[in-house]
């Protein structure tokens, strides 16, 4: 990952301050490939929002049923679920309208590089909040063994945290092997750089 990163880096800053030359085909295909490219990407951040929103909405559905017909630590942890989930449910709208409203066309080899390797990174620090759900949970849980005030609440809570955050924890790396199995395909895309004589030249490798 570290070479890859380091490639990567060193591609972005010659970009930047040096001409290419490019050989291989011509620069429709080149387009058509990387086009093709955040089709896929875009697809697989939809079929990610959407599987949170109804996560979010069957956990609306039967935590509002349960906080209205339960008490005790179980309608505290409908309460958790519910709440919790009104910003998964935000958060899977806000992200299914980028992935909807982005143009796949638009974007080039650049942007894709920093869409790509950008979500990769969140997802991965995302996963490590989720494991902070998950002992803040524990810890409410083991919190109202000991006290008397509020121990409902610290349990319901708690449970819902767990739950919570054992979902998205596995959300989140599911997301991220997704999304980092297709990135791979980015190396067939980035330019392989070699030197001729004096000068610097780039190929682009193309593999079908």
């Amino acid at each position: 990952m570290k070479n890859r990163g380091a490639a990567l880096l060193l591609f972005i800053m010659l970009l930047v301050f040096s001409g290419m030359t490019y050989a291989g085909h011509p620069f429709s295909t080149e387009s058509e490939a990387l086009q093709s490219f955040n089709i896929k990407r875009l697809q697989i951040n939809k079929t990610g929002m959407i599987t949170l929103g109804a996560w979010a909405i069957g956990n609306f559905v039967a935590g509002g049923i349960g906080w209205s017909r339960s008490s005790g630590p179980a309608m505290y942890f409908h309460q958790g679920n519910v709440m919790w989930n009104t910003v998964n449910f935000a958060l899977a709208g806000f992200g299914m309208y980028g992935a909807m409203t982005a143009l796949p066309g638009s974007f080039s080899l650049h942007q894709t590089i920093v869409e790509q390797y950008s979500l990769e990174k969140l997802l991965l620090f995302n996963a490590g909040l989720d494991i902070g759900y998950i002992a803040t949970g524990f810890f409410l849980m083991e919190r109202s063994k000991h006290v008397t005030r509020h121990s409902d609440k610290y349990k319901g809570y708690g449970q819902a945290l767990l739950l919570q955050g054992s979902f998205l924890f596995l959300f989140d790396l599911a997301l991220f092997a997704f999304q980092n199995h297709h990135g791979k395909a980015l190396e067939q895309l980035v330019p392989v750089i070699s030197f001729a004589g004096q000068g610097v030249q780039f190929g682009l490798g193309w593999h079908f």
